[in-house]
């Protein structure tokens, strides 16, 4: 993936491991000589150097270990683009496990199983990256991967686009409790923007939210994307102490749109304030729904003047409510 994104950009491209093969011989041998903490202090080195030395004009590839490491991982964290491939655990087990396991690669320890090293990271590929590439569930088709994986970078480094909200696009809202195994091309066909209500979704779970934009991407690649979840109190199904957590997730997703409640993060500046700075891609939507009362009477007096107050500083404006 790697090498495409940079063949791209017109860039060149590192790979931490090879690189660290042709200097020191392969990754086994070393871990054999010097145990895991000599390898992974040979790896802290070399990412330091690579970074300090490639600051322009690179696309970087880092080995799954690399986080491992605490010095690693503050250099990952302070650094913009991170894009974690998602790749589903079952996935990765099946290959490095399976037919794709190779005596070059080093045994994780006596007992220590694939998966239970892929817990063990887990948290630390989200709080390293700066966005999510997730690919579905038993997806091989690699040429295809490649070609959305190139177009997602390509998306998350360019400038917002506003075009997709023109008043003559098409727009459709996906409601639905799953898309994974539906026929979603043909659902949005002709379409240029979709809603997907992560409220509606059968799962709220970072993972389900992540396997329902891969299926997404996947069926309709061209398709713009915008994530919504509606709390309780604006006629969704979203628990208002769950929709920070979503707003973040979608951003990192690289989706085009983000539905953000107003209300709901008004108090809450600093989270806009980061997603605007590590996802400077994203539009986001400032949004607001009184679905029981008139907003004259939801919002007597000069409380109405505060609540669209609240929609200063997004890029798209949206209220909702009843005459």
């Amino acid at each position: 993936l790697g090498e495409a994104l940079a063949a791209a950009l017109g860039f060149k491209f590192l790979d931490l491991d090879r690189e660290l093969t042709s200097r020191y011989g392969p990754c086994a041998k070393i871990v054999e000589a010097e145990g895991w903490p000599g390898f992974r202090a040979k790896e802290e080195a070399l990412l330091a150097e690579v970074l300090s030395s490639h600051r322009t004009g690179y696309v970087l590839a880092c080995g799954g270990g690399v986080v491992e490491t605490a010095g690693c991982r503050t250099m990952l964290e302070r650094h913009w683009p991170v894009i974690h491939v998602n790749k589903p655990i079952d996935d990765i087990v099946a290959i490095l496990d399976g037919d794709g396991a190779t005596a070059a690669r080093p045994a994780y320890g006596q007992g220590v199983s694939t998966k239970e090293v892929w817990e063990r990271r887990r948290l630390h590929y989200e709080l390293c990256s700066t966005h999510e590439f997730p690919i579905a569930k038993g997806d091989s088709g690699f040429t295809s991967i490649t070609k959305d994986f190139v177009a997602f970078a390509r998306k998350i480094l360019g400038p917002r686009d506003l075009t997709v909200f023109d008043r003559y696009s098409a727009f459709l809202c996906l409601t639905a409790g799953t898309y994974v195994g539906q026929d979603v091309q043909a659902l949005v066909k002709d379409h240029d923007l979709a809603e997907l209500r992560v409220d509606l979704l059968n799962s709220m779970t970072n993972d389900a939210v992540r396997a329902e934009v891969a299926t997404i991407r996947r069926a309709a690649p061209e398709l713009r994307l915008l994530l919504t979840a509606r709390t309780e109190g604006e006629g969704g199904k979203c628990p208002a102490a769950e929709h920070e957590r979503l707003v973040v997730l979608a951003a990192r997703l690289g989706s085009d749109g983000v539905d953000v409640e107003a209300r709901t993060l008004q108090r809450k500046p600093k989270v806009l304030q980061k997603i605007r700075e590590s996802q400077p891609h994203a539009v986001l939507v400032g949004s607001i729904h009184v679905m029981s009362t008139p907003l004259d009477e939801a919002f007597p007096g000069a409380e109405l003047d505060a609540a669209f107050d609240s929609l200063a500083g997004y890029d798209v404006a949206k209220v909702v409510g009843l005459a």
